[in-house]
């Protein structure tokens, strides 16, 4: 199955956006160190806030196979940010 990364990176580039535009902190990391690392690195700053860590090129990436697998098949979800930007909007 072929994904067109050109295609992912313009997908990314809106998702992020739309996220800021909807008033969600994002800190994109590129630094090669795992997930815990980052989680560690958040409690013991004392970061008490309710957060999310997730690769969003891992996301769009199932989210296009998905649609390229199941074509008939409609996605439903019920999440505050989804609202803000849908994957459908974003990835067309």
């Amino acid at each position: 199955m072929h994904i067109d990364e050109e295609s992912l990176e313009k997908s990314k580039v809106k998702v992020l956006k739309g996220l800021r535009e909807a008033g969600i902190e994002v800190t994109e990391v590129h630094d090669g160190k795992d997930v815990t690392h980052h989680l560690r690195e958040k409690v013991s700053a004392g970061y008490e806030t309710a957060f999310y860590i997730l690769d969003v090129d891992v996301i769009l990436r199932k989210y296009k196979q998905w649609r390229q697998l199941l074509p008939r098949v409609n996605i439903r979800y019920g999440t505050f940010i989804l609202r803000a930007i849908t994957l459908e909007n974003i990835t067309t």
